[in-house]
């Protein structure tokens, strides 16, 4: 007989669980394992996981859910460091989670979106020092733009996105942020962006990010960068040179 440790992570950004687990054939292996379930508790305070300890005939993980449906369709790991690594990347903030934030808060068409992307992501380096999310902002004619947020929200053209207005959406959304430590830094943020940009019309906010000297008008030069990453470094050293 063979004895299952498993440590159950439910990573919504892949959509389906996944496992750190351990076969072995006594109980001393197992015991070595709980530390590695206090060692992730540590580390991700605000995630919930859950420990399971198993026995079947088999070494293989496909005896797991034979054992019991409850384990079927988990994404199964050995390795502690590439596990840790996944649960990170899970809940690394993405301009997705950002979007659907603001989305919470109000109306807006998808150019609005990615102005408001932007002025959240300023107001959030030039409150806390630190980068709100990873991925780079574009300079394309219209303004700094999030290429895969902008072609998701494609479909909707130029009307208001209401989506995130509704009890499911905004669930799903919820129980995302909720086991990101900066939740609230994020909120607070996000708050002040529609504060202070939320009632602007599409030209005020467009002005508003086309400022000259600024990190787009820095790379779209009246067309010639069109398209082209604005580096992060350049919008955090406008924003402190403008620090209000």
């Amino acid at each position: 007989m063979y004895q299952h440790a498993l440590i159950i992570h439910s990573d919504y950004s892949k959509g389906q669980r996944i496992a750190l687990h351990k076969a072995c054939e006594d109980l001393e292996g197992i015991k070595e394992f709980v530390s590695l379930n206090s060692k992730l508790r540590e580390k991700f305070k605000e995630l919930v996981f859950s420990f399971h300890h198993i026995q079947t005939v088999d070494k293989g993980v496909e005896s797991i859910s034979e054992y019991d449906s409850f384990f079927d369709g988990i994404e199964f790991y050995s390795d502690f460091d590439q596990f840790v690594d996944l649960v990170k990347e899970d809940i690394a903030i993405k301009p997705t989670d950002i979007a659907k934030l603001i989305l919470s808060k109000g109306e807006f068409s998808n150019l609005e979106i990615q102005k408001l992307l932007y002025f959240a992501y300023c107001e959030y380096y030039k409150m806390y020092n630190e980068d709100m999310f990873l991925e780079d902002f574009e300079a394309w004619k219209y303004g700094p733009v999030i290429p895969d947020m902008y072609y998701s929200l494609n479909k909707y053209k130029d009307r208001k996105i209401k989506d995130c207005k509704e009890n499911d959406t905004f669930l799903e959304m919820y129980s995302r942020m909720i086991k990101v430590s900066d939740y609230d830094k994020l909120a607070k943020t996000v708050d002040k962006t529609i504060e202070n940009y939320g009632k602007m019309t599409i030209g005020e906010l467009l002005d508003e990010a086309h400022c000259t000297g600024g990190p787009w008008d820095e790379i779209y030069k009246d067309g010639e960068g069109q398209n082209e990453t604005i580096p992060k470094g350049l919008i955090k050293k406008y924003v402190k040179e403008n620090r209000q």
